[in-house]
């Protein structure tokens, strides 16, 4: 480190003036009038500096050299999992059950007839349960072809109602032209 690092003294104590290899700039260190200078080179690595040929301060450190936090470290509390009681337990088989034979895994969508809502009243069970279990055991629902059909068709009757209303629109507008002109002609008021 000698020759690198330059010093200047203060009422107080002293300040380092390290140079950064990677930032290339300077960093002010303060330290203790009279400070070993093993002790500050010892106490650099710990302040996140890099030291070697090439100083780095802690901005420019790699990442991979950071130090790491050292002693142990608090463990999260974790709440334990509430055990299922043995109704939801039973809840849940019957669930599984009525989605094996009432959910068309293939066309991933229910059998005329049941839902979500139908499944969670019939096993008691809230519509959530069964949604969440359908989704992760079986996946999404799909768009019935009967529902996609009738959408189509809804979207093309919009279109030819947005047509029409075009259409008579652009008439409205000229009969009131025909109107004015046949005012101002004859000079009777508009």
């Amino acid at each position: 480190m000698g020759g690198e690092i330059d010093f200047t003294t203060a009422r107080v104590g002293q300040t380092l003036h390290i140079p950064c290899a990677k930032g290339r700039h300077i960093v002010d260190v303060p330290v203790k009038p009279g400070s070993n200078p093993d002790a500050i080179a010892k106490m650099m690595p710990h302040k996140g500096w890099t030291i070697g040929r090439k100083m780095a301060c802690p901005e420019h450190r790699r990442k991979s050299e950071r130090p790491q936090a050292t002693g142990p470290q608090p463990m999260e509390e974790t709440k334990p999992r509430p055990t299922p009681s043995d109704a939801a337990k039973k809840a849940h088989r019957m669930l599984m059950m009525a989605l094996e034979d009432y959910y068309d895994d293939a066309t991933k969508q229910y059998k005329d007839g049941y839902s979500d809502t139908r499944l969670a009243a019939e096993i008691g069970c809230s519509e959530q349960h069964v949604r969440e279990t359908r989704e992760q055991y079986f996946g999404p629902l799909a768009v019935p072809n009967d529902v996609a059909e009738f959408r189509g068709a809804l979207d093309k009757l919009r279109a030819e109602a947005g047509q029409m209303t075009a259409s008579i629109t652009k008439s409205l507008q000229a009969m009131e032209q025909r109107l004015d002109r046949l005012c101002k002609r004859n000079g009777w008021a508009e």
